[in-house]
C-alpha cells in the first residue's frame, strides 16, 4: 500500500502522510490528524517505497519481511506522553528498517490477543514484571524491551530518559531485534542511551553484528 492509500483514508493530502512518517517530530496542525495517519499505516502495514522496490526486484535476493508488533505496557488511555512519544519514533524506525508493523497492543493483560506465529519479534514499551517478562520471552522469544530504568535481566535491554535520545534508542533497540531474530546474539544485552554517548554494559560482542 502506498502514501495515497493511507492518505485517502486519513483524509489529508500525501505530503502529509509523508512528512508525519518519515518525521517524528513533525507537528500536524492536529493530534487527531496524526494519530489517524499512524492509524491508517498500521492498518494497511505500510511498508516504505524502497523497501516494497526491493522485495520486487528479481535481479536481487530480497530481504526477508519482518512483521514486529509493540506491547506498551500502560493502559490506552493512561499511556504518559513520554512514551507515546517514543512508540512514535520506534513505529518509524521499523518503516525504515523495511518492516511491517503488525499492530500495538496495550497493557500485557492483552497478550492473548497477540499471535506469535505471526510475529518475528516484539518490542516492549515501559516498565514489565519479571513474571510478565519471563512469559513474553518464552511465549515469542525475540523480544526488545525499551524503559527509562532497567527492570528485567531476562531480555535484551534499550534505556533512555530523554526526549533527546528517542532516535537513538529505536534505532538501537531494532538493531538489537533484528539482530537476535537473525541469530547474531545469544546472550541478554543491555544499552543505555545518553546524551552523545551509547553506554554498553553486557555482550560487547553484539556491537560488531549490530552496528
Amino acid at each position: 500500500m502506498s502514501i495515497k492509500h493511507i492518505a485517502r483514508i486519513a483524509g489529508v493530502s500525501p505530503a502529509t502522510v509523508s512528512r508525519v512518517l518519515n518525521n517524528p517530530n513533525y507537528h500536524c496542525s492536529s493530534e487527531e490528524m496524526r494519530t489517524a495517519i499512524l492509524q491508517a499505516a498500521r492498518q494497511l502495514h505500510y511498508v516504505p517505497n524502497e523497501a516494497a522496490r526491493n522485495l520486487k526486484k528479481g535481479t536481487v535476493t530480497p530481504p526477508k519481511l519482518r512483521c514486529l508488533g509493540i506491547l506498551v505496557t500502560q493502559g490506552q488511555e493512561g499511556v504518559e506522553p513520554f512514551f507515546q512519544e517514543l512508540v512514535i519514533f520506534l513505529e518509524r524506525e521499523i518503516r525504515h528498517r523495511g518492516c511491517v508493523l503488525s499492530q500495538i497492543w496495550y497493557r500485557p493483560e492483552f497478550l492473548a490477543e497477540i499471535d506469535r506465529n505471526q510475529l518475528d519479534g516484539l518490542l516492549v514499551v515501559g516498565t514489565c514484571s519479571r513474571r510478565r517478562m519471563n512469559a513474553l520471552r518464552e511465549q515469542y522469544r525475540n523480544v526488545v524491551a525499551v524503559n527509562r530504568n532497567s527492570a528485567n535481566d531476562t531480555v535484551d535491554e534499550v534505556l533512555c530518559d530523554t526526549e533527546e535520545g528517542f532516535a537513538e534508542a529505536a534505532r538501537y533497540a531494532l538493531l538489537l531485534l533484528l539482530d537476535r531474530i537473525d541469530g547474531g546474539h545469544t546472550s541478554v544485552t543491555r544499552m543505555k542511551v545518553e546524551p552523545q554517548l551509547i553506554c554498553r554494559e553486557k555482550d560487547s560482542a553484539v556491537e560488531e553484528n549490530v552496528g
